[in-house]
Parts: structure tokens; sequence; C-alpha cells
């Protein structure tokens, strides 16, 4: 049997959080908008990868460690705030600039590289987004019975089962 408890007020809670806006659903629209319905999905695939990372982080301590150090939770918010500042600034000095003739294989090689930027941008921001990480530590734990037996497989099952995209956080 497993660690949890209050399994219909964990998934109201997440729903409410889920509708809350956050910087990687800011993201997730914000690219969708901009580049469409395929570069919205790639972006939300990183937000989603980026998410599970912290999961499996939470089940090992490793976000507790960084949320229990004030000193290396600062670092992860400002690395956070400054890497949305740099895709900002990306984005805006980006549509200033000439659209250059180009042949249909530097377009193809060009498309490909965005897409793997776009799926590691999803990802860094939800990396080091602090409002995730404290959702791991502070909001998850008290669905699981403390000292179970079960508790790194109840934290893996509700990540999993309730909220596999995490695209609000």
């Amino acid at each position: 049997m497993l660690d949890i408890t209050s399994l219909w007020l964990f998934i109201l809670a997440v729903f409410l959080l889920s509708v809350t806006p956050g910087p990687d659903l800011a993201y997730v629209v914000g690219q969708s908008v901009t580049n469409g319905r395929r570069a919205g999905v790639i972006s939300a695939a990183g937000v989603a990868l980026g998410s599970c990372t912290h999961a499996l982080a939470s089940v090992i301590g490793l976000t507790a460690l960084i949320a229990a150090s004030p000193m290396i939770f600062t670092v992860v918010k400002f690395a956070g705030a400054l890497y949305l500042i740099y895709l900002g600034t990306r984005f805006i000095l980006g549509s200033f600039g000439n659209a250059d003739a180009e042949n249909a294989e530097q377009r193809r090689i060009r498309k490909n590289a965005r897409l793997q930027d776009l799926l590691a941008r999803g990802f860094i921001t939800t990396l080091t987004n602090p409002k995730v990480l404290l959702f791991f530590v502070s909001f998850f734990p008290q669905f699981v019975v403390p000292g179970g037996d079960y508790q790194a497989e109840s934290f893996l099952i509700l990540r999993i089962d309730i909220h596999p995209c995490g695209l609000s956080y």
C-alpha cells in the first residue's frame, strides 16, 4: 500500500496551483503565440522534463537541501531571473533582425536547432523556477505519510499520475 493521504484534496490543490500562472506557463504561451503550436508543444515538453527532474530531486532529498540553504536558494532564484531576462532580451533583439535569404537545407537545420533550443529553454526555465522548488519541498510532503515504508514511491506516483505536465509552476 502506498503512503498517500487525502488524494482528493491533493487533486484539488494541484488543480488550483495549475491555473495560477507562473514563468513556465508564460514561457509556453509566449512560444505558442509567437512561433506556433509546434513550438508551444516542444516548450511544454521541456517544462515537463524540468518538472520531472524536480520530482526526482525531491525524492532523493536534493530539493530539500537547496531550500534549506538560503544562499543556494537565492542563487537559484537569481539564476532563474537572469535566465528570463536573457530570454526576453534575446527575443527583443532577435525581432529586429532582418530575414536573410536561405536555402531549404539551411532553414531545415536552423529549424531543428531551434526546436532543440526550445526544449532546453523550457527545461532550464522550470529548473530555475523557485516556485516549483518550493512546491516540492513544502506542499508535496503534506500528502505522504511521514516515516512510511513507501515514501519515494508515493512521491513519484503523485507526480506522475496527478500532474504529468507541470505547465503552470
